[in-house]
């Protein structure tokens, strides 16, 4: 059997369950990290003895395609060009989706308003949840992931996230309650698969993500709760301040 087929019979389980769903959440198929590495060997060897990348555009490849991207992402981006693979830069991703077998494309490929323009590209990475690898290699003082739950609660508009593709991509996901909004809905339950999963994951990077992304919650639903008891508090003060007490002998303004 040559590498083509046997890229296809790896896959065949997960693609048969994530056909089934009704959106193309890469995530929720809970890919190990075995099955993501010898993956990523076939699908190498694959394209080495096909000489192109042009069976990644063929209808039952291209769902593979996004799988492994999404993956890709999930586990290796570090968001340094030099890091990112041949196979991931030369694709052409619209291609993909159009191959994919999600007719209704425009629902899951973001746009940037200011441009126009699809991020073809960006919006397959996000299919896999968060970049676990590009969270553990940000400093101590990255607000992304605190940002990113802000937007999640609300408390911020998609605009005030740092502007990278990376970072937007991540943020207009959430504001359009995509793949990361759904992503950090469940991440965030305890007694969700994707918690599981994350919590029995070989890599340290992955399991650390889970427990990065909580402690960055609690900061931000914390913050949130003191800031509206502050606010209440303020409210009443105002309202007693300015109250008149008409048959009184104190007044206060």
């Amino acid at each position: 059997m040559n590498a083509k087929d046997r890229l296809h019979n790896h896959f065949a389980a997960a693609l048969e369950t994530w056909q089934g769903q009704k959106d193309p959440y890469v995530w929720r198929l809970n890919i190990s990290e075995k099955i993501y590495r010898e993956g990523l060997a076939l699908l190498n060897l694959t394209i080495e003895q096909m000489g192109s990348i042009d069976i990644l555009y063929e209808k039952s490849f291209a769902p593979i395609a996004l799988i492994m991207v999404a993956e890709w992402y999930k586990r290796d981006y570090t968001g340094n060009h030099a890091d990112t693979p041949d196979w991931v830069k030369d694709t052409e991703w619209k291609k993909v989706w159009m191959e994919s077998g999600f007719r209704r494309w425009e629902r899951w490929v973001y746009q940037f308003e200011e441009s126009g323009k699809f991020s073809w590209q960006y919006s397959a990475y996000v299919l896999g949840g968060i970049a676990c690898r590009f969270i553990s290699l940000q400093d101590k003082e990255s607000r992304l992931l605190k940002d990113l739950c802000r937007l999640f609660h609300g408390q911020i508009e998609e605009t005030e996230i740092d502007s990278s593709s990376n970072a937007r991509a991540l943020s207009m996901s959430i504001d359009k309650r995509g793949s990361i909004y759904h992503f950090l809905m469940a991440l965030m339950d305890a007694n969700s698969r994707l918690s599981t999963s994350y919590s029995r994951d070989q890599e340290e990077e992955v399991k650390d993500l889970r427990k990065k992304i909580l402690d960055a919650n609690k900061d931000v639903t914390k913050k949130k709760l003191s800031a509206g008891r502050t606010n209440r508090r303020s409210n009443r003060d105002h309202e007693f301040s300015t109250y008149r007490l008409t048959k009184g002998r104190i007044q206060y303004h």
